[in-house]
């Protein structure tokens, strides 16, 4: 292998080709001008000219490039012996949003960082920089079960926004629903929920999470279920009894989840109907299109017409206030 003197000389002499021609201009008047240092990096090789707003780098997969001396210094901090500067040279990297292979390479080779802030950082910056890239998903499942609550937080929202890409991390998922910090638990239900189908295993762990001690968490649990969709029918008794559930909005978003598994409208309207008599206007609304969804428009206004003779005037004025949103659809049912 070359040692970094002779590196230097050959360099200077590639540089002495790509200036223009002086006979004066020799290559080791030029590695005078240049001034140099040479960092050897898992990466690749980085030249630094002293004095220059650019540098010169070298990948070992590519050709030789320039590259501004801003991403060049966070290059070489994410090197730093300290674990704080290689995460915020990480974060700094990410918003640069520079896509060169140099800065791709490196912040790939950190997300083996032996600390894990430094790991998430770089997985944060690669999908800045490629919200397409599938490789920081193996980093957010091993955030999952970080020490630190915010490291598994941010994890498990990273995990949601990768969606059905981050199908393999379903199971790390399914076990942050039961972690200590109630917002970890929280993020996680949302993130299930975005990946759809391919969360269908997470379809008993989230019934549970119905029963959270959380509203927050009891909420997003229901909306999960719903975007789930039909894979999720096995959470329908329980979705039926969350109904019940006066806290926040748990019993809307219960049967928003009803409607969305498309539930056997006998087992579930008589409940739906009694939740709604419970629920306030935006509730009640809410359920009233979910009745609608599963019986049709015929059945819907029977139903609402049989709720005035009910004792509640609560329930009597949603019933003609529903009545009149569905306009000539009432009158011709």
């Amino acid at each position: 292998s070359l040692t970094k003197l002779s590196l230097k000389r050959r360099i200077t002499e590639i540089l002495s080709r790509l200036m223009p021609y002086r006979p004066d201009r020799q290559p080791s008047r030029v590695y005078q001008q240049f001034r140099f240092d040479i960092a050897d990096t898992p990466t690749g090789l980085l030249l630094l000219p002293s004095g220059t707003e650019s540098i010169i780098v070298r990948d070992h997969d590519s050709d030789w490039l320039t590259l501004s001396s801003t991403r060049f210094r966070m290059l070489a901090a994410l090197h730093d012996q300290d674990a704080m500067v290689r995460e915020a040279a990480a974060t700094a990297l990410g918003k640069l949003q520079s896509d060169t292979m140099p800065v791709v390479h490196a912040l790939t080779h950190k997300l083996d960082d032996t600390d894990l802030h430094v790991a998430v950082a770089a997985a944060d910056a690669l999908l800045r920089i490629d919200p397409q890239a599938g490789e920081p998903a193996s980093v957010y499942s091993r955030g999952t079960t970080a020490s630190d609550c915010s490291i598994r937080r941010r994890a498990v929202i990273a995990l949601g926004e990768l969606g059905p890409a981050a199908r393999a991390a379903v199971p790390e998922l399914i076990h942050t629903l039961a972690d200590a910090d109630p917002f970890v638990r929280l993020e996680a239900t949302e993130s299930l929920g975005k990946m759809g189908l391919e969360a269908a295993a997470a379809v008993p762990a989230l019934v549970g999470s119905l029963q959270d001690p959380a509203v927050c968490v009891r909420e997003r649990a229901a909306q999960a279920l719903g975007d789930i969709g039909p894979p999720a029918a096995p959470a329908v008794p329980a979705l039926i009894a969350a109904l019940q559930d006066r806290h926040g909005q748990v019993g809307s978003r219960a049967a928003y989840a009803l409607g969305q598994i498309g539930a056997d409208s006998k087992q579930v309207t008589p409940a739906l109907i009694e939740a709604m008599k419970e629920e306030d206007p935006a509730g009640g609304a809410n359920v009233i299109a979910v009745i609608k969804k599963l019986n049709g428009t015929d059945a819907l206004v029977q139903t609402l017409i049989g709720l005035f003779q009910d004792p509640d005037v609560v329930v009597r004025r949603q019933a003609a206030v529903s009545l009149s949103q569905l306009g000539p659809a009432a009158e011709s049912a």
